[in-house]
């Protein structure tokens, strides 16, 4: 929300009227200009009414700027995700709604050549362990050759990522 828009900032002048309502409630125009600032962060009227609405229904001190932003950051990010289509999927298992998953890597360094290969989604340690130990009995490195598992964070399948053109 736009905080210099007239309409947006009676907006928020009527949400911060509603919590002066409550005990302790912001008084200086320093303090006001905080809340002006807080509540300006969220991304629709919706958010910061019902942000508003959580303190002025179920609490009895005026809540400080920051509680409000936690709460209207914590609510943005619900409203990014229901309305992108690059979001993860609900229900995904992989990723636990997050859309990002940890990818592990094998990665074998020789002497003039490095190379990385792909290894199967990996559950816990005891699996890496038992993964490592089945992939030195198949190749043993000679000479300077070195192999670790690494593991990185990565995009879940489920997750649709637009290309952007540089």
């Amino acid at each position: 929300m736009n905080p210099q828009d007239k309409d947006t900032r009676l907006f928020i002048l009527s949400q911060i009227n509603r919590l002066a309502q409550l005990t302790n409630p912001p008084h200086g125009s320093e303090v006001i200009a905080d809340y002006v600032s807080a509540i300006a962060r969220a991304d629709t009227e919706r958010i910061a009414r019902e942000t508003v609405d959580e303190f002025v229904f179920g609490a009895h001190n005026c809540p400080k700027p920051t509680e409000l932003l936690d709460i209207i950051h914590r609510k943005n990010d619900i409203h990014r995700e229901e309305v992108s289509p690059g979001g993860p999927k609900v229900g995904c298992s992989l990723c636990k709604y997050t859309g990002w998953i940890i990818g592990y890597w094998l990665v074998t360094t020789g002497r003039f050549k490095t190379t990385r290969e792909r290894i199967p989604q990996i559950t816990n340690l005891s699996s890496e362990l038992q993964y490592k130990a089945n992939l030195a009995s198949q190749t043993q490195p000679e000479g300077n050759i070195r192999q670790e598992i690494l593991s990185a964070a990565e995009h879940c399948t489920c997750r649709q990522i637009s290309e952007v053109p540089a």
